[in-house]
């Protein structure tokens, strides 16, 4: 302990005599030693986290983007949806309005006849035969 005392006591008036590390004792210079080594683990521990840091950054950004154009196309599909669900509603809806002309005046059809009609009606979608 007294060694100890007189290791700190001497380390504290060197500094304050402005002493360099040749007038250290070889306990204090050790010890210097280490406080340096010590530093230099923790800077390229900080720059290893601080590339990690900046790795998964760029990973998340990469996520957002992806996650934010699956948004954009799951809207653009709802709303395809809704427009085709709406121009399918509307044509059945003139179908049975058809229909409904046709028992009202009298013309009774049959299934055959409906699939006829139906066969004939162009959606603009069908190949064209060669």
């Amino acid at each position: 302990a007294v060694q100890s005392m007189n290791t700190s006591l001497s380390t504290s008036t060197a500094l304050r005599l402005g002493c360099t590390l040749h007038d250290l004792t070889p306990e204090d210079k050790r010890k210097v030693a280490k406080l340096i080594k010590q530093v230099v683990e923790y800077a390229e521990g900080k720059k290893k986290l601080e590339l990690e840091i900046e790795e998964m950054n760029s990973k998340l950004s990469a996520c957002e983007q992806s996650r934010d154009a699956a948004r954009k196309s799951e809207s653009t599909r709802k709303q395809e949806l809704a427009m085709l669900t709406k121009k399918l509603d509307s044509t059945l809806a003139a179908m049975e309005g058809y229909k409904r002309k046709d028992v009202g005046k009298g013309n009774t059809t049959t299934r055959v006849d409906d699939d006829d009609r139906l066969d004939k009606i162009s959606f603009g979608n069908e190949k064209k035969e060669n």
